[in-house]
């Protein structure tokens, strides 16, 4: 990899980088942009690695540095990695204590990086922290739920929410929207390289989590944008829009999901950490139970009979009742 356009080269030791992937983004960059100028901790310096534009983004970026009250500093992939492996690169060449996952789509409340980085001072122990954050659609216009309402999550309060609490939830499902997210970059020797199977930030949470302590502030500190165009994300959020997906998810998705699993495992094993055996045995059971929802009857009755032997294991590892009924109507 190299860089093609170092737009400013000076590096800092300061408090909080921020990491931003771009690909053909031109349509919303700006105001993201205009965002990271309007921080009221304003960031040490932007890091933007861009996956093979061919709109208006590296003009845009170009411009943007000209005038930036902080360094930008631009990269452009040779090749298309993708939105997980262009994440990984863009951490990686941070250059400060802290560092804060960027999307090219949204836009960023001013006390973001500012609150997010207080939780971190306030607790030495966490590795990093996350937050709500608003949904927007297309055109800006608010659609009455935040992140945390559209996932149904109830976490509490961050005083209370323990290393144990984090696993319990990631066992069931991935709660953590990287562009919500500041990690401190002494976590990176941990989670990097990222593997190619994970997104990156259900990745970067589940290592934060397993090795360290992960936290949250429980108020929307950005506007997420909604839209077709995005790589990953909400997606949709509709009751229609769901049973669509439901209906074009098959049992072999299960598959995928256990072959990362099996990822995680294999760092777990490598890089041992607190509590190594108990959280062995959770992930191989995790694991297992994948493996038997990607090898459910094709048949409904079968199935059904199938779905409530695991019922113990939905409540552990998915969503309960509601994974199960989704997996009742799941496509072969």
């Amino acid at each position: 990899m190299r860089s093609t356009c170092a737009v400013t080269t000076a590096a800092s030791q300061d408090r909080v980088s921020v990491a931003l992937c771009t690909y053909n983004g031109a349509q919303y960059l700006s105001q993201q942009l205009d965002s990271l100028v309007a921080q009221t901790l304003q960031p040490a310096e932007l890091v933007v690695c861009d996956d093979g534009s061919s709109d208006e983004t590296l003009a845009i970026i170009t411009e943007f540095a000209r005038n930036s009250p902080f360094p930008v500093r631009l990269f452009r992939n040779e090749s298309n990695l993708g939105s997980t492996q262009n994440f990984d690169r863009a951490i990686g060449l941070c250059d400060t204590d802290s560092i804060a996952l960027c999307d090219q789509d949204d836009i960023w409340k001013p006390g973001k990086l500012a609150a997010l980085q207080f939780a971190l001072d306030r607790n030495p122990s966490l590795g990093g922290v996350f937050s709500d954050a608003e949904l927007i659609s297309a055109d800006g216009a608010g659609r009455g739920q935040t992140l945390f309402t559209a996932h149904r999550l109830s976490l509490g309060i961050p005083e209370s929410f323990s290393r144990e609490a984090a696993l319990k939830v990631l066992f069931k499902y991935d709660f953590v929207t990287g562009a919500t997210l500041m990690i401190r970059s002494t976590m990176r020797p941990l989670f990097r390289p990222i593997p190619k199977s994970w997104v990156h930030d259900s990745w970067i949470a589940w290592i934060i989590a397993l090795y360290s302590q992960l936290s949250f502030v429980n108020e929307p500190l950005m506007a997420y944008r909604v839209h077709p165009n995005q790589q990953i994300g909400m997606g949709v959020t509709t009751l229609i829009g769901k049973i669509r997906r439901t209906r074009h998810t098959s049992l072999s998705t299960h598959r995928g999901t256990s072959v990362r699993f099996q990822e995680l495992r294999k760092r777990w094993k490598c890089q041992p950490g607190e509590d190594f055996t108990r959280l062995m045995s959770m992930i191989d059971a995790k694991i297992a139970f994948l493996e038997q929802r990607s090898a459910l009857s094709r048949t409904l009755a079968p199935r059904m009979i199938q779905i409530l032997r695991l019922a113990r294991q939905y409540d552990q590892f998915a969503r309960g009742y509601r994974s199960m009924r989704k997996d009742l109507f799941l496509a072969s």
